[in-house]
């Protein structure tokens, strides 16, 4: 996909890139990128194994985090692991921004990188706890961060090496997406790379 530069109605201005790569016809690797009143929700989602079935694992969780995108992370867990019973399930890493603050949490293996902007600041890397949506849901854990303009962040599927998930400062998101993925995709799974950087509020 290409880039895109999105606000919702006064919340943060985010400039999204993805880049996917499908084993199969169908992808069980998907991304939302939701804006409400605020703020704006970013999640990757990984269906078990591959294939129609795994995508349409991903599908479920995607209608949920598309319908309730201003839920925090916890209930928006709760109520993937509720919709995705009947599946394969699957695994998900999201982040909340809103007002500056970023809510975020992983279930599973999608891996999620935070970088600032702020010179000599380290990389901050999700806390995922270990679980599958619709099978078995771990007590949650999440981490509130402030988020500035310029900090990126970067979510992928285990299909990409996650030691790959490293950024060029020069480089818009969808070319860093673009690079992660062609440098990290393993090749035997679906492989997903969202990088969002924080552009501050809309405006």
């Amino acid at each position: 996909m290409g880039a895109r530069l999105m606000s919702a109605r006064g919340g943060p201005l985010v400039e999204v890139g993805v880049a996917e790569w499908g084993l199969e016809h169908e992808s069980g690797d998907a991304f939302a990128v939701e804006g409400f009143a605020d703020g704006v929700l970013l999640a990757v989602v990984d269906g078990i194994g591959h294939g129609p079935e795994a995508a349409a694992a991903a599908a479920a969780a995607l209608q949920v985090l598309v319908a309730l995108p201003s839920a925090h992370p916890t209930e928006l867990f709760t109520g993937c692991h509720e919709a995705l019973k009947e599946t394969r399930g699957a695994v998900m890493s999201l982040a909340s921004i809103k007002q500056g603050t970023m809510i975020w949490a992983g279930v599973g293996n999608v891996g999620g990188v935070l970088l600032t902007s702020q010179r000599g600041s380290s990389a901050r890397v999700l806390a995922s706890r270990g679980g599958v949506l619709g099978q078995l849901l771990p007590r949650l854990y999440t981490t509130e961060v402030s988020v500035g303009a310029g900090d990126t962040l970067v979510l992928a599927t285990d299909g990409v090496a996650h030691q790959s998930l490293q950024l060029l400062n020069h480089l818009a998101p969808q070319a860093n997406a673009d690079r992660i993925l062609a440098t990290g995709r393993k090749g035997n799974d679906d492989a997903l790379v969202l990088v969002a950087r924080f552009r501050g509020a809309a405006g």
